[in-house]
């Protein structure tokens, strides 16, 4: 037992002595339980769904309806100078949805008795789907909540009634409403039966929707295009395209943890003491590692691809682009494979923190947890994960339609950590031998 006893003191020595080991043991755990209580703790913000808004109308109507979206619980609203840069930012990826009022809604607003029910367009990132089908709903319950108003607003109604006659006896409105509409405009109920059947009828003929269809009817919400390449389609051509981003990005930073384990291994080994007393440069052992490493890397993102290709009908927009992206990735874990396996002393250490530093940057950039989940202050910072650029890299080259001069951004990013990653890592290899 003493012998039992003294191999135990003597591993939780070591330990101990390790700090880079101790502090992903003890430490980190903590961390992460702190970062998932953040995201799940309920607060209010964390759930909202981020939108830009651009109006076109400019009018107090208008006007007023981005006021009710900003004052909803439900929405982080944006404004946007106009509808090329928020249906731009949507199609590259920055924002999740965008709201455009175009002209003609506060008049159609106004008209509450008549006419066409007013109209917003609704552009929606294809790979956020559910986030889509709230915003369309938050969209109508607060188009209906602003229709309620009216309603209760003796001053309004009497000036939507005063309206709603000219309109009749303008002649805009359908013969078969008419009748009904001018001398009982305080019957809404009435008026709302109306409206349900002409709404009914013109449904079950397939006619073109008249000014009818504008009573009672708060809001239509159009969906607007956002995806602009050629034969891209509106959306993604299947869900696959959505998710091999993220799933290539795990193979990514296994092989990554992997190359940085095995690096540190072969220094506490004396395998790289032997290599560099070999007849070779010191920089061509590092070299040949990142070239393994990028290799791996490459390999795993082809064979997914492949995978999705064969079996998931998935269809690359530009391949060209794809291979850039795939490139980029490379050496941006390269970089980070290098500096992590920098940093430890031990095989442990090296697991251990290489791991942790990975799952974080994934939980960061969305590779675990969507960042609409996320907190809003947390969700500002993912750009500073690679994850991020590199899964929006991937999905500008298969399904986004990026052009090359929109790659720039998020593979300059990649290209830069990893040059930065690198040059670190080799310069601690070479200060430590």
């Amino acid at each position: 037992m003493g012998a039992v006893l003294a191999i135990a003191r003597k591993d939780l020595l070591l330990l101990l002595r390790d700090k880079g080991g101790l502090f992903f043991v003890f430490f980190f755990p903590i961390l992460f339980a702190l970062f998932f209580g953040t995201v799940f703790s309920g607060d209010e913000k964390a759930t909202r769904i981020a939108v830009l808004v651009a109006d076109e109308d400019g009018t107090d109507g208008s006007r007023a309806f981005v006021e009710s979206l900003a004052e909803s619980e439900d929405l982080r609203v944006s404004p946007a100078a106009t509808r090329e840069a928020a249906v731009g930012a949507v199609r590259a990826g920055k924002a999740p949805a965008a709201v455009v009022i175009p002209k003609g809604f506060g008049e159609r607003d106004a008209a509450m008795f008549g006419g066409e029910a007013p109209k917003v367009d609704l552009a929606v990132d294809p790979s956020r789907k559910a986030e889509g089908g709230m915003l369309e709903g938050i969209l109508l319950r607060q188009a209906g909540e602003r229709l309620g108003k009216k309603f209760t607003d003796p001053a309004a109604l009497r000036r939507q009634a005063r309206d709603g006659v000219a309109r009749v006896r303008s002649g805009d409105v359908p013969a078969e409403i008419r009748k009904d509409l001018e001398p009982l405009l305080d019957r809404v109920s009435a008026l709302a039966d109306t409206y349900e059947k002409r709404a009914a009828d013109l449904a079950g003929g397939g006619e073109a929707e008249s000014a009818v269809a504008g009573f009672f009817r708060p809001l239509v919400v159009e969906r607007v295009r956002t995806v602009a390449a050629e034969g891209a389609g509106d959306r993604p051509a299947n869900g696959f395209a959505v998710t091999f981003p993220q799933a290539a990005i795990w193979g990514v930073i296994g092989a990554t943890a992997g190359f940085g384990i095995s690096l540190v291994s072969e220094r506490t080994k004396g395998t790289m003491v032997r290599l560099r007393a070999a007849p070779i440069p010191g920089s061509a052992v590092l070299l040949g590692k990142a070239i393994a490493c990028f290799t791996t890397v490459a390999g795993v993102v082809a064979v997914l691809l492949a995978l999705a290709s064969a079996g998931f009908g998935l269809r690359v927009q530009s391949p060209a682009l794809l291979a850039l992206a795939v490139a980029s990735i490379g050496v941006c874990f390269v970089g980070i494979m290098m500096m992590l396996a920098s940093a430890a002393r031990t095989e442990q250490a090296a697991g251990g923190m290489g791991w942790a530093v990975l799952i974080v940057m994934s939980m960061l950039g969305g590779g675990m947890i969507p960042l609409m989940f996320m907190p809003a202050w947390l969700s500002s910072i993912g750009s500073v994960s690679p994850v991020k650029w590199a899964i929006l890299a991937m999905e500008g080259a298969v399904w986004r339609g990026y052009t090359p001069a929109q790659m720039l951004l998020p593979c300059g990013v990649l290209i830069a950590v990893g040059v930065v990653g690198f040059a670190v890592g080799a310069r601690v290899f070479r200060s430590a031998g």
